[in-house]
């Protein structure tokens, strides 16, 4: 009986973390000016990735700025 009591009271206590748990994330409900600061001119190796990312999801990246 004590075992199935400690096991009701953990079901209880998992049910209760898994309903206060935080919400999901929130995304922009536009896309986004993405703006990099290019310090040691790593974006001459990742600029293409870049680049490809925003072709790819033209619905979360607007505009890349680089500075």
């Amino acid at each position: 009986m004590k075992g199935n009591t400690v096991f009701l009271a953990m079901a209880v206590v998992i049910g209760v973390v898994a309903l206060c748990s935080a919400p999901g994330p929130t995304w922009a409900g536009q896309p986004i000016v993405l703006s990099i600061i290019d310090n040691g001119g790593d974006y001459a190796s990742t600029g293409v990735i870049i680049e490809n990312y925003k072709k790819a999801n033209p619905d979360k990246v607007k505009e890349i700025k680089l500075q």
